[in-house]
């Protein structure tokens, strides 16, 4: 979107009374750039976090579960 409006700018320019000159004040879009690609990249993250703490949890309770099983085994 920021793009298109820069491409309309100089049209807009050739509209306006010759005295008036149009500029851009403030741009930030760069910031805004920066900010999208800080969320994205933390989702992800924390997505694969996530994940790989849920896969641990299991593995954790199966091996207790596994050791269990063996101990009781050579009770008997």
């Amino acid at each position: 979107m920021v793009r298109q409006i820069h491409a309309e700018i100089p049209k807009i320019q050739r509209l306006i009374p010759a005295g008036v000159n149009l500029t851009v004040v403030s741009d930030r879009t760069v910031t805004i750039r920066a900010s999208v690609h800080y969320v994205q990249f933390t989702l992800v993250l924390s997505v694969v976090l996530v994940t790989l703490g849920g896969a641990a949890v299991p593995l954790r309770s199966l091996r207790a579960t596994l050791d269990r099983g063996r101990g009781a085994a050579r009770c008997r």
